[in-house]
């Protein structure tokens, strides 16, 4: 589920912007699924040896530290867009 969330929001994210500030954290996000599911097996192949689990809870919090990043950078980047003023559309005679 995280790899398919991630992969998706890469794919997204690569699609519609080019701001390398939002840019960089989604492909860092993608890399470290893919070394979070490759030491995951690692894991589970060697049996739970420590070195193997150890770095896959430390890319766990990685993976996590980046989706924070790459949240708040792209919520930054939605806010910082100019917007266009529109009038109320009220007549001056409903204000006197």
């Amino acid at each position: 589920m995280v790899a398919v969330a991630v992969g998706s929001t890469a794919v997204h994210v690569l699609r519609q912007t080019d701001d390398l500030w939002v840019r960089r954290p989604a492909l860092l996000a993608a890399g470290l699924v893919i070394l979070q599911v490759t030491l995951g097996a690692l894991t589970i192949w060697s049996r739970r040896a420590v070195p193997a689990t150890t770095t896959h809870l430390v890319v766990g919090a990685a993976l996590l530290a980046t989706c924070l990043v790459l949240t708040l950078r792209a919520t930054r980047v939605m806010l910082v867009r100019p917007r266009t003023v529109e009038p109320v559309g009220v007549r001056r005679e409903a204000l006197a």
